[in-house]
């Protein structure tokens, strides 16, 4: 019989993590020192992911509730559908994935604190070289104005942060990737941490329980790591760039 521990796990870069639902709900269930790759993917695989470095800390996290999306369910607003209609822009994937995180690890005066370290930057890269991880990149008058990056392993996508220099460039971004999860057969977008515009968007809470019941059975699918090609999708509500993307 297993019982619940209170206190995070100690990992180093090759350990595995044990299975998070004996683990604090509102804590970190895991510390480590460094990083790498296989760690990352043991830890998504498991429903744990990277947040806050403390020090020279890495925390590891799987809160309860978590947030998720079945991409079919993403809410297009009536005022998002007419600013669609009315404004020019394109998509664009994996065309600068490492300016997309940059983006998102950069502080703002609403956003003064960022837990995208360099550290964590480096192995995201790694993971998009592989094939795991992935960014959705939109465009407005030849710039980049929104995007989102994440993780695809097979049924399950993800989401990491997301960024938006214009007005619903972020949005435009989620709904672009929920257009290509439901293309490329991704069923639950992983959110991690719910909160107001994100409800605002479908986003349904569920207990974590439930959400590392859906990685374990995820964990079990045939998964080949790729590249993704903005040319294999037809977006129904995102115009997508011909070009291979900006820089």
């Amino acid at each position: 019989m297993r019982y619940f521990d209170n206190s995070p796990q100690i990992v180093g870069p090759n350990d595995t993590f044990d299975d998070p639902i004996y683990r604090a709900k509102h804590t970190p269930v895991a510390l480590s020192k460094t990083l790498s790759v296989k760690l990352f993917l043991d830890a998504y695989s498991k429903g744990i992911f990277p947040w806050d470095k403390v020090g020279n800390i890495f925390t590891w996290w799987s809160p309860c509730p978590r947030a998720i999306l079945n991409p079919k369910d993403f809410h297009v607003s009536r005022s998002l559908k007419k600013w669609i209609r009315t404004h020019q822009f394109d998509v664009t994937i994996d065309s600068c994935f490492e300016k997309v995180i940059q983006q998102c690890a950069a502080t703002t005066l609403k956003r003064p604190q960022t837990w995208i370290s360099p550290e964590y930057i480096n192995v995201y890269k790694q993971l998009h070289k592989l094939g795991y991880a992935h960014s959705v990149e939109i465009w407005i008058d030849n710039k980049l104005a929104g995007g989102i990056f994440g993780l695809a392993l097979a049924s399950i996508f993800h989401g990491e942060s997301m960024f938006s220099e214009s007005s619903n460039a972020s949005k435009i971004a989620m709904l672009s990737l929920c257009e290509i999860m439901i293309v490329k057969q991704i069923h639950t977008l992983d959110c991690q941490l719910m909160h107001s515009h994100l409800a605002s968007l479908g986003v349904k809470s569920i207990e974590r329980e439930c959400f590392i019941q859906l990685v374990k059975l995820n964990s079990k699918l045939q998964f080949t790591a790729e590249k993704w090609d903005i040319s294999e999708f037809e977006l129904e509500f995102s115009r997508k760039s011909s070009g291979s993307g900006k820089i």
